[in-house]
């Protein structure tokens, strides 16, 4: 086994914006290994053995088991507490045998977008490897991958994000299904801050009232999964025989919504038991909001 001591540490790979318990202690960061190594396989090993105990996120499980019992949620958030220290279920099924599509043709049209994503994912060590088909089935078994295309961000030029088609292929066949076809969303609820909930507590709302918007950065990202379902989370790097071992939440997840969403309704949970709010969320934006000392009651 690899001297994890030996690895150098790096400051933690994902942030929130609400800051609310911190980070977990610094973590192995970068890529790992370089693909010359005298024997990778066995020390990216350690290192998946080490992350499987230990997952990839900000949020502390002692702190929020202490929330969660003190304000007497435990109960509403029966799995969360072992969900943040264990990594969380996608609802990813096994996989018998390993499928690698192709990926958008826009990955080598935005080439330079791509690696800037992909430098980030592994800076951050979201992503592990990288390492041959052979190397990942190896480490952890059969796996499938799901296309992957380079779009803008919608109302930031110049910004790009990768999107995962887990739906892929959109039609089944009895030797390949998408990794999405085994997901029940019915799974995976949450509690949404609709268009109609905001206005009206804004029509609610005393003179003077002010409001804010917190949003979670890379809020998917900071949510770990299980290691069991890390097959159908793999990435397919553009080369030849490359692949990235993917081990948290993922946008284009058919759960992806959901198991953001039970960390999401606990926080806000969390806010209002200890007075804060009015408060309300879409997804990873929280809105908070104030009112003035004269009309609290």
């Amino acid at each position: 086994m690899a001297d994890l001591s030996a690895y150098p540490l790096g400051c933690p790979c994902v942030r929130t914006g609400s800051g609310l318990w911190g980070a977990l202690p610094p973590i192995i960061a970068n890529a790992i290994f370089a693909l010359d190594a005298k024997n990778p396989t066995m020390e990216l090993r350690a290192v998946l053995t080490h992350r499987s105990l230990n997952p990839l996120t900000p949020y502390k499980h002692d702190a929020w088991c202490s929330s969660l019992r003190h304000l007497n949620l435990s109960e509403r958030y029966p799995s969360l507490p072992d969900s943040i220290q264990f990594g969380f279920d996608a609802g990813i099924h096994s996989l018998d045998s390993s499928h690698t599509p192709p990926n958008s043709t826009s990955l080598s049209e935005l080439a330079d977008q791509f690696e800037e994503i992909r430098q980030n994912e592994f800076a951050k060590a979201c992503y592990l490897g990288p390492c041959s088909k052979h190397e990942v089935e190896a480490l952890i078994g059969p796996f499938q991958t799901s296309p992957i295309a380079i779009i803008p961000k919608p109302g930031k030029p110049g910004k790009f994000c990768a999107v995962h088609n887990f739906s892929h292929p959109h039609t089944a066949s009895p030797s390949l299904a998408s990794i999405n076809s085994s997901i029940d969303t019915s799974d995976f609820p949450c509690t949404w801050g609709t268009f109609n909930t905001i206005a009206l507590t804004i029509a609610t709302l005393p003179p003077g009232s002010q409001a804010s918007i917190c949003d979670v950065a890379e809020a998917y990202r900071t949510i770990p999964i299980k290691a069991s379902q890390w097959p159908g989370l793999v990435i397919r790097l553009p080369g030849d025989d490359l692949f990235a071992i993917n081990t948290c939440n993922n946008f284009g997840l058919a759960s992806a919504g959901g198991i953001y969403g039970e960390l999401a309704d606990a926080s806000v949970d969390i806010f209002r038991r200890e007075g804060i709010g009015p408060i309300s969320k879409w997804v990873d934006d929280h809105v908070f909001f104030r009112i003035r000392k004269q009309h609290l009651t």
